[in-house]
């Protein structure tokens, strides 16, 4: 008589092999991004900074660098460095109540403005 074939079994439990999903190092941190945005969503095709009556200033004595500013800003106007680009930025603030050090504050574009030709 011949030989019995086995049956393949399907183990559901398996590991698949890790892929390089991305990150960014922020003060000596890798920081997966596992609900960040990598890149500016539709923002990215248009200037969106005539949307805004506040945008967002950051204080370099407070920040820590701690990244969380990049993470929460739904647009990605926040760079890895930290820095914004307020071209993509709409100003919704969401940055600001993310930071726990309250290193970013959210000013009126207008006043900033003023504070500039006061300064000619």
């Amino acid at each position: 008589m011949g030989r019995k074939k086995k049956k393949k079994i399907k183990k559901f439990g398996r590991r698949k092999k890790k892929r390089n999903i991305g990150g960014v190092v922020i003060n000596g941190k890798y920081i997966t991004p596992g609900g960040v945005v990598l890149k500016p969503g539709s923002t990215a095709r248009r200037d969106v900074s005539n949307w805004r009556l506040f945008k967002p200033v950051l204080d370099k004595k407070l920040c820590t660098k701690c990244g969380v500013c990049w993470m929460y800003c739904p647009e990605g106007a926040i760079d890895n460095e930290l820095k914004v680009d307020y071209q993509y930025c709409k100003g919704c603030g969401i940055c600001s109540k993310g930071c726990i050090f309250n290193a970013i504050r959210m000013v009126r574009e207008d006043e900033d403005i003023n504070k500039k030709n006061k300064g000619r």
